[in-house]
């Protein structure tokens, strides 16, 4: 598990040791990405704005209906690709 202080820790990210998942087709593809990637969760509010912590989400959130807007960006350099999302 990445921790503050650690090299490979961004602030607001989360590893993914803990995800959870439906599926064993799920769980080895998430087995895959746990030491190259980190979730960055993104921030959700209640009904009076107030900021729902990340571990009650599956409690608040199931059965949410979300509408979500995103730009997604590609560029390649040098034979290496890049994405950027805009939530």
């Amino acid at each position: 598990m990445t921790k503050k202080g650690d090299a490979d820790f961004v602030e607001g990210t989360v590893d993914l040791d803990n995800w959870p998942v439906h599926s064993s087709a799920a769980e080895e593809e998430l087995n895959n990405m746990k030491n190259g990637y980190h979730a960055m969760p993104l921030p959700a509010y209640d009904t009076n704005d107030q900021l729902i912590d990340t571990a009650s989400y599956p409690q608040w959130l199931k059965g949410a209906i979300v509408d979500m807007h995103f730009i997604l960006s590609h560029s390649a350099f040098n034979g290496k690709d890049t994405y950027m999302a805009d939530l």
